[in-house]
């Protein structure tokens, strides 16, 4: 597979707004972010008092 292939005119669309959101230091943005991470696993290391995942 190639980029092209995940590539949509919505999501160049999205991401040339960003960057010019990003370069002109907007503090409100319209655009979404380009990229997005979710981490699994069930480990903080801030040990917050009534945090369920501290164990």
């Amino acid at each position: 597979m190639t980029l092209c292939h995940f590539t949509t005119p919505r999501r160049i669309r999205n991401y040339l707004l960003n960057r010019r959101e990003f370069a002109a230091k907007t503090l409100v943005l319209q655009s979404l972010p380009p990229k997005i991470i979710f981490d699994p696993a069930n480990v903080c290391n801030l040990r917050c008092p009534l945090c369920a995942t501290d164990v």
